[in-house]
């Protein structure tokens, strides 16, 4: 998700460029755009979020990247989307921003950009 809002925003700088950018054309960032897209629409409706504990973050990063792909015009509906916005309201009520702010280790490190706008960045240790 993370990789296809990327191409979205590089996508936009290329419009706006009114040509390529590191040898990236239109057409090239379309496809780019649109095999990911497809790719997480028909994983996304067989994912069991029940299954996915292997994945740090997962319940956080998801529900944290869908509203910034929604703006540039991608959705995803699935069937556990419900219960993985309930795994992350439920992961986030527990979540301290002294904890980031504290030499304690913590596997929120590798969620930070679902953090973006609930902690000060500058005062991570």
């Amino acid at each position: 998700m993370t990789a296809l809002l990327a191409l979205m925003k590089h996508s936009q700088t290329q419009d706006q460029t009114n040509g390529d950018i590191n040898g990236a054309t239109a057409p090239d960032l379309d496809e780019g755009i649109s095999q990911p897209t497809t790719f997480l629409r028909k994983r996304l409706q067989k994912w069991d979020t029940t299954a996915a504990k292997a994945h740090v973050g997962f319940e956080i990063l998801v529900p944290a990247h869908q509203p910034y792909l929604a703006a540039e015009g991608i959705t995803f509906g699935f069937p556990d989307e419900a219960l993985l916005h309930m795994l992350c309201n439920r992961k986030l009520g527990l979540f301290s921003p002294d904890l980031l702010y504290s030499n304690q280790p913590t596997s929120l490190t590798h969620s930070l950009e679902a953090l973006v706008g609930k902690i000060d960045f500058d005062r991570i240790s």
